[in-house]
């Protein structure tokens, strides 16, 4: 989600300032080299969406506190780390907008910048409470399970849907869940509050990472400021491309399978492909779904400008899927005329 385009925040918005800040000084103490390889990858500089979930979750069912502020710094540090290790593992060569550590100074270099930063959170996670230390290690455990597991599948073109989608609700909706749910517990919330809000998070976390895998197809490199394609490339199938093997006639599904093993489908090849089978409009309604599970998960949240926050993230997730898709059949038929035409 872009974060000029996300002016509901403003509740929080001098809370994240803090979080911010608070990044900053977990790695103010790196020196010599270090200092500039951490500064380089500027952990206080991403949209601070899990942050975001925490603070907002917080706010609309008691209040933010300073231990929200420490939590959420370590939630941003881990997800800091995961994207350094993330860029190894897909050779990403742009993250937000610049080339990434592992581009720069190598797979070295970025593996332990991310490691550096999870021992950060391992320091602080010391100082939280017996409870919060637990649910933080959860967290983590199972977003590094969902990784696992998506690596080992990398090449599996039977993929399931189902397998696929398990694979999302360890590694990213686990993590949304938890923030959400953590932000309440904080804040003293009731149980069933807190549930309602880690159901928030869980269907929130499923829609943004199907919105991500889709966008990573068919999105623009230049307005999302990263690289694009990697799923692709390192023949990892998320569910455009289940979609489509699925529903696709013989013998146009056995002509696709030789075109992803050997990593030759072309960007226009892609489209018509997601056109002929539905796959586009199959995979949009499915992020649609789980947008309103997440927002149906609020509804006996009694109304507040924090829970108003909440409920303007899945919209947004939609709309930047149904808007980014648009745009690449736009591009995709102005590049087919423009070949035509010689």
């Amino acid at each position: 989600m872009n974060p000029r385009r996300m002016p509901f925040l403003a509740p929080i918005e001098q809370d994240l300032q803090r979080v911010r800040a608070l990044v900053r000084e977990q790695v103010a103490g790196a020196e010599g080299s270090i200092r500039w390889l951490v500064q380089y990858s500027a952990p206080d500089g991403g949209k601070l969406l899990r942050p975001t979930l925490l603070l907002l979750s917080a706010g609309a069912v008691g209040s933010i506190g300073p231990e929200h502020l420490r939590v959420a710094t370590a939630l941003e540090l881990i997800h800091n780390a995961t994207l350094l290790h993330d860029d190894v593992l897909d050779h990403g060569r742009i993250r937000r907008g610049l080339p990434t550590v592992n581009r720069r100074w190598g797979n070295r270099a970025a593996i332990r910048l991310g490691d550096l930063l999870l021992a950060r959170v391992f320091e602080m996670n010391a100082s939280f409470a017996p409870s919060t230390r637990a649910m933080l290690g959860r967290m983590i455990r199972r977003t590094c399970e969902g990784e696992i597991h998506q690596t080992v599948s990398c090449g599996r073109f039977a993929l399931a849907e189902s397998q696929y989608l398990a694979i999302v609700g360890r590694k990213t909706a686990a993590l949304f869940r938890g923030a959400c749910y953590l932000g309440a517990r904080l804040a003293a919330a009731p149980d069933r509050a807190c549930r309602a809000v880690g159901r928030f998070g869980y269907g929130l976390g499923m829609a943004y990472q199907i919105m991500d895998d889709l966008l990573d197809l068919v999105g623009d490199g230049r307005t999302l400021r990263k690289t694009l394609g990697t799923d692709l490339r390192n023949a990892k199938l998320t569910l455009p491309l289940i979609h489509a093997l699925r529903v696709l006639p013989e013998p146009r599904r056995s002509a696709l399978l030789p075109a992803l093993q050997q990593r030759r489908l072309t960007r226009a090849e892609l489209l018509d492909l997601l056109a002929a089978s539905g796959s586009l409009d199959y995979v949009l309604a499915r992020l649609g779904r789980h947008a309103d599970r997440a927002t149906a998960a609020l509804a006996e949240i009694r109304p507040t400008p924090m829970k108003a926050a909440l409920l303007e993230m899945p919209r947004g997730i939609v709309r930047e899927a149904v808007e980014q898709s648009r745009r690449a059949w736009k591009r995709s038929f102005c590049e087919t005329r423009m070949a035509a035409r010689g």
